[in-house]
């Protein structure tokens, strides 16, 4: 097994026994008994537990940031509309949680009780989240696609914080993944209730 797979693969068994026990309770023997490996191999990837951590972490915050991309789905900014990128953001952040919901306990459930610096991991990944849906609302505004008088930074916790809360409830409190029209009537519910009271009416491109 080459390098990347194996650290794929011990991380992959650390994020389920964080999921199942929390991290306290999760020592590194778990870990290497879980994976199959020897000490010294886990050594090889991860200075400690803490290093294993937080680097799933930031995995996860690059691999949503990927997700939610239009890229992604091959998504033209310049012609799609407000709204159905509103949507989009939602469904693709819903999926991700949605289709891993080790991930939804790992950073929606234990960052409490955490010890400063590892709750500061958490706080971080949300920060980060959080100021990429700033320069989504700011994109608006400069757009004339979102109204300029709202309090951007209060209406992205709100937005984020929705986001993760309906994740964690729907599906992070159980173990099987949900469907995709759970997801999908769940983007929809979030888009009826935010975009009336964020969107400026939409005026399409002129065309030549």
């Amino acid at each position: 097994m080459d390098k990347e797979k194996r650290k794929h693969q011990i991380m992959e068994c650390a994020k389920r026994l964080f999921a199942t026990h929390g991290y306290y309770n999760t020592q590194i023997s778990d870990i290497i008994r879980e994976a199959k490996i020897a000490r010294g191999t886990f050594y090889r990837y991860f200075n400690h537990k803490k290093d294993l951590f937080v680097t799933l972490l930031e995995n996860y915050y690059q691999q949503w940031k990927a997700g939610i991309s239009l890229e992604a789905q091959e998504l033209d900014l310049r012609t799609i509309t407000p709204e159905d990128y509103f949507r989009h953001r939602v469904r693709n952040s819903l999926l991700f949680f949605a289709n891993d919901p080790y991930l939804c306990k790992i950073t929606l459930r234990m960052g409490l009780g955490l010890p400063s610096d590892m709750e500061g991991s958490i706080q971080r990944l949300e920060t980060k989240i959080t100021e990429l849906i700033e320069k989504d609302i700011k994109l608006g505004i400069n757009n004339n696609h979102i109204r300029p008088d709202i309090d951007v930074e209060l209406t992205a916790n709100l937005v984020v914080g929705s986001i993760l809360r309906l994740s964690y409830f729907y599906f992070g409190l159980g173990e099987e993944k949900s469907s995709r029209a759970d997801v999908e009537r769940i983007t929809e519910k979030v888009t009826e209730m935010f975009f009336p009271g964020l969107f400026l009416k939409y005026q399409p491109p002129a065309t030549n």
